[in-house]
């Protein structure tokens, strides 16, 4: 695959919106294929994000699909309750991370 990079800069300009810190952030890489993965390839992240009202699921990979409907019960338990109810999801949390 070839990367193209107008479509690279929609991914940059759209991340941008969405808060100072990601606009000013740094471009590691342009790819042609975004796979999102965590940091020491450990499962997804999913939770508060330290950032007011900013919930982040991703990371899940070509299994997706498979998780979708657990991440969308945590991620609604995070919305209506506050925090994760379902599950311990301790090791998920996203601010480990960030």
């Amino acid at each position: 695959m070839k990367v193209d990079e107008s479509r690279c800069q929609d991914i940059v300009d759209y991340v941008g919106s969405i808060s100072t810190p990601l606009r000013t952030g740094k471009v590691l890489a342009k790819q042609a294929c975004y796979l999102p993965s965590v940091v020491g390839g450990k499962g997804p992240l999913i939770g508060e994000t330290g950032i007011r009202g900013l919930l982040m699921a991703t990371g899940h990979t070509c299994w997706g699909i498979q998780n979708s409907c657990a991440t969308g019960k945590l991620i609604s338990e995070f919305v209506f309750d506050g925090k994760a109810k379902s599950a311990n999801i301790g090791g998920l949390n996203p601010r480990n991370v960030l």
